[in-house]
């Protein structure tokens, strides 16, 4: 089987070059609004257990082993 290059208009170095663009965009609007990584995170850990308590019935105590 022949390998198929990509097309010219979807160079892995764009795409790198585009994402990096994005995340920059990405992190000065967050630095404008004044979230911090902090504030990231625990917004991912609250996100998380919302989506154990409803997806899989965990409770928050359940999360937690000895």
């Amino acid at each position: 089987m022949k390998k198929q290059d990509r097309p010219a208009e979807n160079r892995p170095e764009d795409d790198i070059t585009e994402f990096e663009g994005a995340a920059a965009r990405l992190e000065n609007h967050l630095d404008r609004l004044g979230v911090t990584e902090k504030d990231l995170f625990n917004a991912a850990a609250k996100v998380r257990e919302r989506m154990l308590t409803e997806v899989y019935g965990l409770e928050a105590e359940e999360l937690v082993q000895p």
